[in-house]
C-alpha cells in the first residue's frame, strides 16, 4: 500500500486516465493496459493469499483483493497534498484497516 499510494500521489492525472480513458484507445493498446492491471490485480490476490492465509481463499480472494482497490484507486478524486491527510498517513490507514479487517474472527484479538 505504501508502494502503490506513493505512486498515485505522483501520477494523478496519470491514474485518472489509465481508469476511465482507456476505451478511446485502439484495441490493441486498450488490452495491453487492461492485462497489465489484471496483473497486477493477481500479483496483489496472491500476496494477501500468503499474508493472510487462514482467511484467504480462492473463493474470496478476488473480493477481498478489489476491496483493497476500492480503498485506494480513486484517491485521485479528493486526496490533496497539503490536505488533513497525507498519502503516507492514508497509506497507514489502509494498512490498519486491511490487518485488522481480515484478523481472524475465531481470535480473541478479534473479539
Amino acid at each position: 500500500m505504501r508502494a502503490f499510494l506513493g505512486e498515485y500521489e505522483t501520477s494523478a492525472t496519470r491514474h485518472a486516465a489509465l481508469l476511465g480513458s482507456t476505451q478511446f484507445l485502439a484495441i490493441e493498446q486498450r488490452e495491453i493496459i487492461l492485462n497489465r492491471q489484471r496483473d497486477v490485480v493477481a500479483a496483489v490476490g496472491r500476496f494477501l493469499r500468503r499474508a493472510y492465509p487462514t482467511r484467504m481463499n480462492a473463493r474470496n480472494q478476488m473480493a477481498i483483493t478489489m476491496t483493497l482497490f476500492g480503498m485506494i484507486n480513486w484517491t485521485f478524486t479528493w486526496l490533496r497534498p497539503g490536505g488533513p491527510i497525507s498519502y503516507a498517513a492514508f497509506a497507514e490507514e489502509v494498512i490498519g484497516m486491511l490487518e485488522h479487517g481480515l484478523t481472524d474472527p475465531s481470535s480473541k484479538a478479534a473479539m
